[in-house]
């Protein structure tokens, strides 16, 4: 906390602490929080007062309240810090947190929070590679739990949710309210955010739940090869989602590379890969493509406005996702948000890498056909460079006009160009010829899937 008289900046690194067994047992505002920064001025101007923080690499656990009163909030790192020029919270683990209260902030600023940057300001916020789980809330009938809360009012700067891992969220008792994987709120309309290459899994048995959940209007939002599961069974009429845009919120979203993936059941909800409440959605909708859409139920793929549609007809009512997949996925294990993809799930080779991110999850590098999600296949590396490979065999190469593609069995042949683009597709039955003719000339990749795997081929246009 700073209370300044006058100008003054405070820089803080609050790093490699232990802070666990907190408690608090009382009845009115038992709230407890890990760590908190906050900020009150004093007869000094505001905007020359700045209480910046780097909060890392953390362990934070078993806080707690029995307190069940209205303004009681158990948060694991809490800024309110309205004044700051830059706030990073990064490489901390934060798990164990309950609270049995129905906190009066509802579904804007929950009542269980692993994260909370809720302190709105034009300067940069970068939230990455924090391990998230084991958050309840055991309030009735209305519960509230989110793993990272943000509020941003600022335009000039991006608030970043980058590589995080956040799972096992519950509110076991309660029969409505929201779970969050990563809850964006903006403020007077304005705020700009980032969320990339982050693994969410949540499978809450009651209330609703979404992976990503924009619910306050805000300026711009970019979604970037996330991977977010929605699993479990479910009673009553709470929906889900694995992306959602509130009926609250006009922001603009770009939505590129993700996997949204939904394989919840039970209840008379409907679960979504993706959702858009506004009334005229197609409105803010500017960029939704190369993702993986993916619902258990086929007719509930995307809901619309209030529309529940199926793949085909969600691309065709949108006009957007026309790369788009929606294929089941191999994921290593949802209970932990462990997203990484078994590798026999090549049909996710197919992404595009038009984007700026360059890496994944773990670091690894992107390739000129990205993988869709947060995980990077690295067999496809192996396959790019294998010139060994002869179950395909293609000619001429260097071609003019048409590329004979020789294949053992049915495929799907796809053409890329260097920056990752696709071209064209195509359904290959043994002896196929693609015609090229329109392509400028240069090098492509051409890719072959079938029953028998993925294989890769450059080829050259003349």
């Amino acid at each position: 906390m700073m209370n300044s008289g006058g100008a003054f900046t405070a820089n803080n690194t609050i790093e490699d602490n232990q802070v666990y067994g907190l408690y608090n047992n009382g009845t009115i505002k038992g709230s407890v929080r890990g760590i908190f920064s906050e900020n009150e001025i004093g007869a000094g101007s505001s905007l020359s007062t700045y209480l910046n923080n780097t909060i890392r690499r953390n362990t934070i656990y078993d806080l707690y309240t029995t307190s069940t009163n209205a303004a009681t909030i158990v948060t694991g790192i809490e800024n309110t810090n309205l004044y700051y020029q830059y706030l990073y919270v990064d490489s901390n683990s934060i798990h164990s947190l309950h609270n049995p209260a129905a906190y009066s902030g509802t579904q804007y600023s929950p009542a269980v929070q692993g994260i909370s940057a809720r302190g709105p300001k034009n300067s940069p916020v970068r939230i990455r590679g924090n391990t998230i789980y084991d958050l309840e809330n055991t309030a009735t009938p209305v519960a509230y739990v989110s793993g990272i809360t943000c509020l941003h009012n600022g335009n000039t700067n991006v608030l970043q949710v980058l590589k995080n891992r956040i799972y096992d969220l519950r509110t076991p008792l309660a029969t409505s309210g929201i779970v969050s994987g990563v809850l964006l709120n903006g403020s007077s309309g304005a705020g700009s955010f980032t969320v990339q290459n982050n693994m969410i899994s949540l499978s809450p048995t009651k209330t609703e739940v979404y992976g990503i959940n924009l619910l306050q209007i805000s300026t711009a939002v970019s979604s970037y090869y996330n991977s977010i599961s929605i699993g479990g069974t479910v009673a009553g009429s709470n929906i889900s989602a694995a992306f959602r845009k509130s009926r609250f919120t006009g922001t603009i979203v770009t939505s590129v590379n993700n996997i949204y993936y939904n394989t919840r059941t039970g209840g008379t909800g409907k679960h979504y890969a993706l959702v858009n409440e506004r009334p005229v959605p197609a409105q803010e909708w500017i960029l939704s493509d190369y993702n993986d859409l993916y619902s258990v139920n086929p007719a509930t793929v995307g809901l619309w406005y209030n529309k529940p549609l199926s793949f085909a007809v969600f691309k065709d009512s949108s006009n957007m996702d026309i790369h788009s997949i929606s294929v089941p996925v191999s994921f290593v294990d949802t209970t932990t948000a462990d997203l990484h993809l078994l590798t026999g799930d090549s049909a996710l080779v197919a992404g595009t890498s038009s984007t700026s991110v360059t890496d994944d999850y773990d670091g690894d590098e992107r390739h000129a056909i990205p993988t869709i999600g947060a995980d990077e296949l690295e067999v496809m590396m192996a396959l790019l460079k294998d010139e060994g490979k002869e179950t395909v065999v293609i000619y001429p190469n260097p071609t003019h006009d048409y590329l004979t593609v020789n294949i053992a069995d049915n495929a799907l042949l796809s053409v890329y160009d260097t920056q990752g683009k696709k071209i064209l597709d195509k359904k290959a039955v043994s002896k196929t010829v693609v015609n090229v003719q329109k392509l400028v000339p240069g090098i492509y990749l051409l890719m072959i899937r079938s029953s028998s795997g993925i294989s890769a081929k450059w080829f050259i246009k003349q």
